[in-house]
């Protein structure tokens, strides 16, 4: 695709808390997908933005102004989990940052990719829980997506997402 510079957005997955590298430091997702990109031939320039425990809200509102600024070609953004997790769980309100936030990074020209989580039951009951809450936002992501012609890497029934 030749991306340049590429920012990802998010919580703690996208930040790659708790998922080490040999050595102990930690490297998640988004850090393996721009080492992939960057490749030995490429030139990527790559900013990972994402901080634990943000909230869509906190996402949109902090971390798209900054990725804009960065005149990006590819961006990621992943959050939701820490909003299902709260007792007062406000879908329209979470589908309404999320749009707003895909609308602003969409307009820059930039491909956008939405990233869902995996299906909550697999990881614990604590987290099955949510289960419904994250089917239902998932739902409401692939339908944002569509409207401003993002990819979504759907991580639902996929197992290595565990």
């Amino acid at each position: 695709m030749g991306w340049k510079r590429y920012v990802a957005l998010g919580d703690s997955f996208t930040e790659g808390v708790g998922d080490p590298r040999p050595g102990g430091r930690e490297r998640g997702w988004a850090d393996r997908v721009a080492e992939s990109l960057a490749g030995e031939d490429q030139e990527l320039r790559y900013a990972n933005l994402a901080i634990r425990g943000r909230r869509l809200a906190g996402i949109v509102e902090e971390q798209v102004p900054a990725a804009v600024g960065l005149e990006p070609d590819l961006v990621t953004i992943a959050g939701g989990v820490n909003d299902a997790l709260r007792r007062h769980w406000d879908l329209a309100a979470m589908a309404g940052d999320l749009e707003s936030g895909v609308r602003a990074l969409a307009g820059t020209g930039a491909d956008v990719v939405i990233v869902t989580y995996g299906r909550p039951s697999n990881r614990s009951r604590v987290m099955g829980a949510v289960e419904r809450r994250l089917a239902d936002y998932r739902e409401v992501t692939f339908e944002i997506a569509g409207r401003h012609g993002c990819r979504v890497v759907d991580c639902w029934d996929h197992a290595v997402f565990d």
